[in-house]
């Protein structure tokens, strides 16, 4: 639909952007197709993808979106995901069943490729034996732990693991969020039956990010139902989230469905070592020799999230490869240092974070706590939203009672800058200014 579109857009971009950069970044990409307002693109490298959505993706939507005058969200894919997406136009001649419709699957996310050490080693060996045996041990598998330490990577595994055995089974992978969707778009065009004939009869569901359900009371509802018609037949349910079953609890999950319940398996932090593991491994599947005090730096100054470990050590392997630049430590330190975390030297309090919000944003604390609904004073409330949920120990409902907010609320301004925070920089330098002030030595 807005393939002609794109065509456009390079070619405007071709006369912006200097004719190396172009050649380097641009002409590698292929258009996808377009689905649900969103833009699927494809690249080669793993590096490029990174380096095109850290420096260009917010360039590229403005400027399409001007062009087509809509809203449109754009997605970068390398080739092995792209595969994933069946091109615009064509029909798909496999996966006929809605069990094995899964758009969301990534090739790489397998069992092998997963790396184990003591934070995550329980959860690898409760989810293998699930795709082993789906529906017979640890039904339901309630996987938690932080935002990239490989949840959605077990997920798809099992997934990948029970269709090799069985290209029949029904399986269906997606987010609470996704779940949640395609339930209020059953209500909206009355085929609710449809929709619960699909789930209720699966062989395997495969929920991620549970706690984004929070705020629908008839989703809750409709998942609750869900599991138990799912349970009853012996089949396999896993859900994954960013939050303890406890937390879970508190900011809202109905008692029956936390009941329900059955292994319940943390994933922390990597160790150091770890953390360097899942280096050496980038680095060999991207065919690239990176020296151990380089793989030891990475790993010491990004301590948590997987995903940002990996994204760190493609950086530095895309300068390597397309500005000729020498891996080393100091090379390393000079395109890593925004990396480098400031560690906190104090509790941070709700307080402290209305504080430097309403500071960067040249306001007063009380407008943050206001009901007014301006732009710049919404975008403040919901950065103290999430910087709250991240910093302090205080649950939704909580932070919903401090800022004079419904629950909802809350969850929906969190969910508004996770989601932004992907494609505007702009709002992730201001999130960082507010960090380094809140956390400033």
């Amino acid at each position: 639909m807005y393939k002609e579109q794109w065509s456009q857009l390079i070619e405007i971009l071709k006369d912006e952007i200097p004719p190396h950069d172009y050649e380097t970044w641009f002409q590698p990409i292929k258009y996808v197709k377009n689905e649900d307002k969103t833009i699927y693109l494809s690249v080669d490298k793993s590096f490029t993808q990174v380096w095109l959505t850290d420096n260009y993706l917010t360039t590229i939507n403005e400027k399409l979106n001007n062009l087509v005058g809509d809203v449109l969200q754009i997605e970068i894919l390398v080739e092995e995901e792209q595969q994933q997406i069946k091109p615009e136009g064509k029909k798909s001649t496999s996966n006929k069943k809605f069990g094995q419709t899964l758009p969301n699957l990534i090739p790489t996310y397998v069992f092998d490729r997963f790396i184990v050490g003591e934070n995550n080693e329980l959860a690898n060996a409760a989810a293998l034996k699930v795709a082993q045996n789906p529906g017979k041990a640890y039904n339901p598998l309630f996987i938690y732990g932080g935002v990239g330490l490989g949840k959605t990577h077990l997920l798809h595994s099992i997934a990948h693991k029970v269709l090799k055995k069985d290209i029949n089974k029904k399986i269906a992978y997606l987010t609470s969020e996704e779940f949640m969707n395609l339930f209020v778009d059953s209500i909206r065009n009355k085929t609710q039956s449809k929709f619960r004939n699909k789930f209720r009869n699966l062989d395997l569901l495969l929920l991620d990010d549970v706690q984004f359900l929070l705020e629908k009371q008839e989703s809750k509802i409709e998942l609750f139902n869900t599991f138990n018609a799912l349970q009853i037949k012996d089949n396999q349910i896993i859900i994954t989230s960013d939050r303890t079953p406890k937390q879970l609890e508190i900011d809202g999950m109905d008692d029956r469905l936390a009941s329900r319940m059955g292994l319940e398996i943390e994933i922390r932090p990597p160790s150091i070592e770890t953390r360097q593991a899942i280096l050496r491994a980038k680095a060999e599947e991207e065919n690239v020799e990176v020296p151990n005090e380089v793989i030891t730096f990475i790993a010491s100054i990004v301590d948590s999230d997987i995903r940002r470990l990996e994204k760190a050590l493609i950086k530095i392997i895309a300068e390597h490869q397309l500005l000729q630049k020498d891996i080393t430590l100091d090379h390393a330190k000079q395109a890593l240092k925004d990396y480098i975390k400031r560690q906190p030297q104090k509790n941070v309090s709700i307080e402290d974070i209305i504080r430097e919000a309403a500071n960067a944003f040249n306001m007063g604390k009380a407008d943050i706590r206001s009901k007014s609904r301006t732009s710049q004073i919404n975008m403040a409330r919901q950065i103290v939203m999430y910087l709250s949920r991240e910093f302090t120990d205080l649950s939704l409902k909580e932070i919903a009672m401090e800022l004079g907010k419904e629950h909802p609320t809350i969850i929906s301004g969190i969910k508004k800058i996770q989601r932004d925070l992907k494609s505007n920089n702009k709002l992730r330098d201001r999130i960082e200014e507010i960090k380094g002030n809140l956390f400033r030595v």
